[in-house]
């Protein structure tokens, strides 16, 4: 494992022959979340950050994307697909046992927890015209509600810190499915506010928070000011910073749990790689999964 002054060698997570990706950082250890056809299927993995003690969660009877972590660490929320669509379920990481969350017609997609853990945002295509909008959910199942009617596509939703509002990529703003942009949705007062305007800076992943919920970043398209990349942005300001990651489509960014670094996922690659946030420096790489056959 690098050190957060990115010295001591490099380590990459994942093996290049196989997709890897929705990386996704334990909020209480040094543990990774991912998807990997690595077996067949794309199931749900954890490993250990330094490379060691791959475990798989799911099993290889059903295709499972998109895992997120619990608040507590203890859950994660999954999408996978049964039949021709997908459907949320929710794995206990303690007692070992699964169970389905949503029963839609259509797919279910991409689930994020409340920061409470009491709800869990996602993407659905019920809301009519084949295109996803966003709804949020309690675990349990109930309650179910749906936060946007644009007919766009809605989708990666992630909570603020607070809670109280939904950050989520869209192209309500836009004709051109390509370049998404950034939008809020305010719990409170069902308010929308678009973050991003494909001109200065498309948005193509959401923003992930800094612990202290001032600092966040993004992946952006090639709109953005110095092209595609992955930008900071001070919430405060508005100020966007380019962060110099070596991937060369970067997507799926993550926060570990004390702060010091981030993972990013190389869309071309499907490589899963760790970068030292603290000193702006990526962090170079060697395979360290260890699984036989790989």
């Amino acid at each position: 494992m690098v050190n957060v002054q990115g010295q001591d060698g490099a380590i990459r997570i994942t093996n290049p022959n196989y997709k890897h990706s929705h990386a996704r950082w334990s909020p209480i250890e040094d543990l990774l979340l991912f998807d990997s056809d690595m077996e067949g299927k794309k199931s749900i993995y954890t490993i250990d950050c330094s490379g060691e003690n791959l475990r798989r969660l799911t099993s290889l009877d059903y295709e499972d994307r998109t895992a997120s972590w619990s608040p507590d660490g203890k859950q994660i929320a999954y999408s996978s697909l049964r039949g021709n669509r997908y459907q949320l379920f929710i794995y206990d990481l303690v007692n070992h046992t699964q169970r389905r969350l949503t029963t839609s017609e259509t797919s279910d997609w991409g689930p994020a927890w409340s920061p409470d853990g009491k709800q869990i945002a996602y993407s659905s295509k019920l809301g009519g015209r084949g295109v996803f909008e966003l709804f949020i959910i309690d675990v349990d199942g109930k309650n179910k509600k749906q936060l946007t009617h644009n007919k766009k596509s809605n989708i990666i939703p992630v909570f603020s810190v607070d809670g109280k509002r939904i950050f989520y990529q869209s192209n309500a703003g836009s004709n051109n499915a390509s370049k998404p942009d950034i939008y809020s949705y305010n719990l409170p007062t069902s308010k929308i506010e678009r973050i991003t305007y494909s001109n200065t800076g498309g948005g193509i992943d959401p923003f992930i928070y800094a612990p202290d919920g001032k600092l966040a970043f993004f992946t952006a398209g090639s709109g953005s000011p110095n092209g595609f990349g992955t930008y900071w942005m001070d919430l405060e300001t508005g100020e966007m910073t380019k962060f110099d990651v070596k991937a060369k489509n970067p997507g799926h960014p993550s926060w570990s749990y004390d702060c010091q670094y981030v993972t990013i996922v190389d869309r071309k690659a499907k490589e899963i790689y760790i970068y030292d946030i603290e000193n702006g420096t990526p962090i170079a790489v060697t395979d360290r999964l260890k699984r036989s056959g790989n």
